[in-house]
């Protein structure tokens, strides 16, 4: 039986992070499980589960949908804290993100 999916982590700043479930249980290292953002140690994850999909993933970004909720992946919605500083380029016009956003931390540090 196989299985695909991905662990969400939320560190005590509220940076969320993502890492594929198959590579961090077989190839574990500690640095996986740290904050890329600040270093920090994750206070709260979310086991997603893909293996037979759910649907309700936007197809050409991967982003949650908000009617995520009556789905059977288990992906928990947060809800965010600080949203993020977007930066426009003075030369070209282009955006980018400055500062990513931050999330609240969900009542249960554990998720799925």
């Amino acid at each position: 039986m196989s299985y695909e999916g991905y662990e969400r982590m939320l560190c005590a700043e509220g940076h969320l992070w993502q890492v594929d479930s198959m590579a961090m249980y077989s190839q574990y290292e500690e640095s996986t499980m740290l904050c890329p953002e600040c270093q920090g140690k994750p206070v709260w994850f979310n086991s997603v589960d893909q293996t037979n999909g759910c649907g309700k993933l936007d197809g050409t970004s991967g982003e949650v949908q908000p009617d995520h909720s009556d789905c059977m992946c288990g992906i928990v919605m947060l809800e965010e804290n600080t949203p993020s500083v977007i930066c426009i380029c003075e030369g070209c016009g282009n955006k980018h993100v400055s500062k990513g956003c931050t999330y609240k931390i969900p009542p249960s540090k554990v998720g799925r």
